[in-house]
């Protein structure tokens, strides 16, 4: 069990898949968001509110890291 249990302190939300022709797969606010590529890379990337600063094109799922 150690020092972090995922049941009080869960750190990730879930992966949602990114369709940037579909609205309802864009998150919800102007944030930082882990995201994952087509070339299966996960990072940090920052939504602006209509679209990826970087990347839009590769993104393929993004999710929300809950704060403890």
């Amino acid at each position: 069990m150690g020092i972090f249990n995922k049941d009080k302190h869960p750190a990730l939300s879930h992966w949602v898949k990114f369709d940037k022709l579909d609205i309802l797969t864009y998150p919800p606010n102007y944030d930082k968001y882990l995201v994952q590529r087509k070339d299966e890379k996960i990072h940090w990337e920052t939504w602006n509110g209509s679209g990826w600063a970087y990347n839009g094109n590769v993104i393929i799922y993004w999710a929300v890291i809950v704060k403890p």
